[in-house]
């Protein structure tokens, strides 16, 4: 499963802050017969450009659950 939220984060020198996003994605085969632990991973960006979810999960091979947030739509040929 794959999303992202904003995150207020401190713009360094302005004295305020600005909106970021974090990207979150979780595994958890366990379901389906997997034996590995799930697992969760967080990254941040300063934007929402769809090219961020492409190079989060470029080695990814697997199953993607997402929302129909635009950005995604590279990632399903």
């Amino acid at each position: 499963h794959g999303d992202d939220t904003t995150i207020k984060v401190l713009a360094p020198g302005l004295g305020r802050t600005r909106i970021g996003r974090l990207w979150v994605y979780v595994k958890d085969g366990r379901p389906h017969g997997d034996k590995d632990a799930p697992a969760v991973c967080y990254y941040y960006s300063p934007d929402r450009k769809g090219e961020r979810p492409e190079a989060h999960l470029e080695n990814y091979q697997g199953v993607l659950h997402a929302d129909a947030y635009a950005g995604y739509d590279r990632l399903y040929p």
